[in-house]
């Protein structure tokens, strides 16, 4: 494979490359990091500890991904993740098997695996990339008995959280190992020069937090809240989305960031902080940014609050990625929440081989636990022959890009094999430098580009990026429960009027104008006032009403007379007035009955005149034995009668009739100015 995009071996292993960990300064920064860090990282209990799901190989991968969610108070692994996590175990261990008999890639060469649980920690995500290393003593060494020998592993998939697979990257960095996550998304890690063995198969949160933007414009939402974690993750989106909702002219109201130390009352007071916003600025927008632990507290603290159907909540992948397990408990507070996820598809004869595992025909170590734990056998030692078929889904955990990371992996070896070894390829293990320092893996992996099993092309950029790809789901009441449903997707060809595919049910008032929910600081002016902003909030206004012979102009910032002699003839001043928009001025002068054509004017008297004759006639006639008529002359009375008409008429025509149709005029709707 090409390689005329990627980088010098001697770029990245010389002493004068700018990354900052390659100064001895540097290095006693990361010793410092891992020597704080130890105590924690080895505090989880002792049955976890060593667990690992292992099968040696000619070439070995490493895995990290987590099982279990972390106990702060007893600083341990604490309970069971849902299926999706062992899936991903199961999906990493199915590439591997599909690559090992597929003779078009790596031919002669068995790779192998080496998987361990972060525990959705950090620092047991630290602790256990130590056993990746090269340097790395295994304790069986350290206690006196036979030490095993293994192969060190040439590169890591994982891990699934930001926070450790940037711990991890800066370790890994110091040992040129090569990493490629499938779900670490923050920014942070796009940095090629902090982090330079560091790959993704998963676009970066800038992408999530652009379709989060995009769907808050759908629905012209212009003031929204935001909380995120206390960690790289969430402090990156953070930064990503406050400087890009000012691009947007969208204001961000609440900005919170949410530690794990939090406790209950602290999630009290954010959710009365919240509920306040939107009682009093009717903001009903909440960009969760977090963790799955701590989106269930969040979730919690609403139901304690008694917040159902009050807010719209957006979410990151960081809880979305959980489905309704991050909302179980807790679904009348959460529904119509939308979800950003990262796009992957389901493999069906991976599903097919998932569910025919048995722990009787499977060395994976965390298989008779699930099996107990979600209910398909009694007992760990039970579980034998149960297989997860009863228990598990068709929902998509993520599992395909999983498989992508590993099939990376697989192609840059090969692509290296076939530089280094030639054509055709037999054995790359023998004659590949894969030594733990070579630091030449990367290289390939930045230049690789294959396609995925189901996600379509995989290629990196040049920082080992890749373009961001998402789905959005809402969550929507049905007779038989809450359910998360594909409502729209994104990816660098969406606009904001196609981000969302369809309509969505809505659980809390709905504006008749938009059709949804409003999320806004201030509500619209009446016609006839003006907005006066509050300083350093574009987005929040007082209404100030405008004298009667005023318009409200420059975006309904300001009011202007009908009256200014800058503008209006003096013939016009004081019949100017408002439309009924207050967007116009307009003239209130009486029109005159128009002489110009003739023929209509004279055709207008002769009728006008002949319909008084007529009328006047046949009042005569009625009343012709009237004492007064009888004594008056025929002569007289047809000379009163005829000056009555011709008052009439000249009156109609001089008299300023119009000028009840015109005050009327001002009070009925006109076609306003631009």
């Amino acid at each position: 494979m090409s390689l005329q995009n990627s980088l010098h071996k001697d770029e990245r292993s010389t002493p004068n490359n700018i990354w900052p960990f390659r100064s001895s300064c540097g290095i006693i920064t990361i010793l410092l990091v891992l020597l704080a860090a130890a105590p924690l990282c080895h505090s989880y209990d002792d049955h976890t500890s060593d667990v690992s799901y292992t099968r040696e190989g000619s070439i070995n991968l490493g895995g990290l991904i987590p099982l279990h969610l972390y106990d702060s108070s007893s600083q341990s692994c604490g309970d069971l993740l849902d299926l999706g996590s062992l899936k991903k175990v199961e999906a990493m261990v199915y590439a591997i098997d599909q690559i090992n008999s597929d003779s078009a890639i790596l031919p002669n060469v068995t790779i192998g695996f080496e998987i361990r649980d972060t525990c959705s920690n950090t620092a047991v995500a630290l602790g256990e990339s130590l056993n990746f290393l090269p340097s790395h003593i295994p304790e069986a060494c350290r206690t006196g008995e036979p030490c095993p020998v293994k192969k060190p592993v040439v590169g890591v998939v994982g891990a699934q959280r930001s926070s450790s697979s940037k711990q991890a990257a800066i370790l890994f960095g110091l040992h040129h190992l090569p990493q490629v996550s499938f779900l670490s998304t923050s920014d942070e890690l796009s940095n090629a020069e902090t982090f330079p063995y560091f790959t993704r198969v998963v676009g970066p949160d800038r992408f999530q937090v652009k379709a989060m933007i995009d769907i808050i414009l759908h629905y012209k939402w212009k003031y929204i809240s935001f909380l995120n974690s206390d960690d790289t993750y969430g402090r990156s989106a953070q930064q990503q989305f406050t400087a890009l909702a000012a691009e947007n002219d969208i204001c961000v109201g609440i900005t919170h960031t949410i530690s794990l130390a939090s406790d209950a009352d602290d999630y009290d007071d954010l959710m009365d902080e919240l509920l306040g916003m939107q009682k009093s600025k009717h903001a009903t927008v909440v960009i969760l940014f977090v963790h799955l632990e701590m989106v269930k507290n969040i979730f919690s603290a609403a139901s304690r609050m008694k917040a159902e159907r009050k807010l719209i909540w957006i979410g990151s992948d960081g809880w979305g990625n959980y489905g309704e397990m991050a909302i179980e408990g807790n679904e009348e507070v959460a529904v119509g929440s939308f979800t950003v996820i990262p796009s992957s598809e389901t493999l069906p004869d991976f599903n097919s081989y998932f569910r025919s595992l048995t722990p009787a025909a499977s060395d994976n170590p965390w298989l008779p636990v699930f099996l107990n734990h979600y209910g398909a056998c009694s007992t760990p030692d039970d579980c034998e022959n149960s297989t997860l078929r009863a228990i598990d889904s068709d929902l998509t955990s993520h599992e395909t890009l999983v498989m992508d990371a590993v099939y990376a992996f697989a192609y840059a070896l090969h692509s290296m094999c076939r530089a280094q070894c030639g054509e055709p390829v037999e054995d790359c293990a023998t004659c590949l430098n894969l030594s733990a320092d070579s630091g030449e893996l990367v290289d390939y992996l930045l230049s690789t580009s294959f396609d995925s099993l189901v996600n379509g092309r995989v290629s990196f950029m040049e920082n080992g990026d890749v373009s961001g790809r998402y789905t959005i789901k809402n969550l929507q009441k049905f007779d038989d429960g809450y359910k998360f449903v594909q409502v729209g997707e994104w990816n660098d060809d969406v606009t904001s009027e196609t981000v969302i595919g369809q309509l969505v049910p809505w659980y809390i008032e709905v504006d008749d104008a938009t059709g949804a929910p409003i999320s806004v600081c201030s509500l619209p002016c009446e016609p006839g006032e003006r907005r006066h902003v509050i300083p350093d909030n574009p987005c929040c206004w007082e209404c100030i009403k405008c004298q009667p012979f005023e318009i409200v102009i420059n975006n309904n910032m300001e009011c202007s007379s009908c009256w200014d002699l800058k503008h209006v003839p003096f013939v016009s001043r004081g019949y100017m007035y408002p439309n009924y928009n207050f967007t116009e001025c307009i003239d209130t002068r009486p029109d005159l009955l128009n002489y110009e054509i003739a023929f209509l004017s004279i055709f207008t008297f002769v009728f006008l005149c002949g319909c008084v004759f007529l009328i006047t006639g046949l009042y005569h006639d009625y009343h012709r034995g009237n004492a007064l008529i009888k004594e008056s002359s025929g002569n007289l009375q047809m000379k009163c009668l005829c000056r009555k008409c011709m008052t009439q008429v000249w009156i109609q025509s001089q008299n300023e009739t119009t000028t009840c149709v015109s005050n009327k005029n001002r009070h009925l709707p006109l076609k306003s100015g631009p």
